[in-house]
């Protein structure tokens, strides 16, 4: 997408040959799998297995989980999950100097210098990234999609973070899209119905949407 654009001669490496899913632990909630593997593809697999990935940009079709990792790069479920950076456990990558750099795949660690952190979003500088242990989330039982539209965007804003400081169990992943109406003297509003919002109990998770004169 144009993220990195070489000031002197360089070269372009085709990773898509390293696309084998490697293993799948599900006690460590955690899959290791070659940089070329397709984030669609590994999220088709963890599916049959009552899992998901964690990452869900709209390019997941074809992005794959080097190029991902190497921009640390920012999906759908960012709000719930985090970026694709903060899912990584461990990391090979070949070096500039030809070495290969394993780091462990552990979830928490205090000794020493956080060599993932050099790879992650680096865009290839500090080396390349050939495979990655990433974390893997359990299946939701529902998935529910509503779209909510508001005059104000600081009131919009602060409902979405009503729902982040719920403290409900429910996990909440919002994305914003301003829009302006598109017929003069007219604005739309949303018709709530009788049951209540998940997540600060007003009457605003279902209903109609209507437009009325202003």
């Amino acid at each position: 997408m144009g993220g990195a654009i070489p000031i002197r001669p360089s070269l372009a490496i085709d990773l898509r040959d390293l696309k084998q899913i490697v293993e799948i632990d599900i006690a460590a909630r955690s899959a290791r799998v070659q940089a070329g593997v397709v984030l669609e593809a590994l999220d088709a697999r963890l599916n049959e297995l009552g899992y998901i990935l964690g990452h869900d940009p709209w390019t997941v079709p074809v992005a794959t989980i080097g190029g991902a990792i190497s921009t640390n790069s920012v999906g759908y479920r960012a709000g719930v999950y985090g970026s694709m950076g903060e899912q990584v456990l461990g990391l090979e990558a070949v070096l500039p100097n030809g070495e290969i750099l394993r780091t462990r795949p552990v979830s928490k660690h205090s000794a020493g210098i956080d060599l993932n952190a050099l790879l992650i979003g680096g865009e290839g500088c500090f080396g390349v990234i050939t495979e990655a242990t990433i974390r893997i989330f359990p299946k939701p039982q529902a998935r529910v999609f509503r779209g909510f539209l508001f005059f104000l965007l600081n009131r919009g804003s602060r409902r979405s973070r009503k729902c982040f400081m719920s403290g409900s169990n429910r996990r909440c992943s919002i994305s914003a899209t301003m829009k302006k109406s598109t017929t003069p003297g007219r604005c739309c509003t949303w018709s709530s119905r009788a049951t209540k919002n998940s997540y600060d109990g007003s009457k605003s998770s279902g209903g109609d949407l209507y437009c009325r004169r202003r």
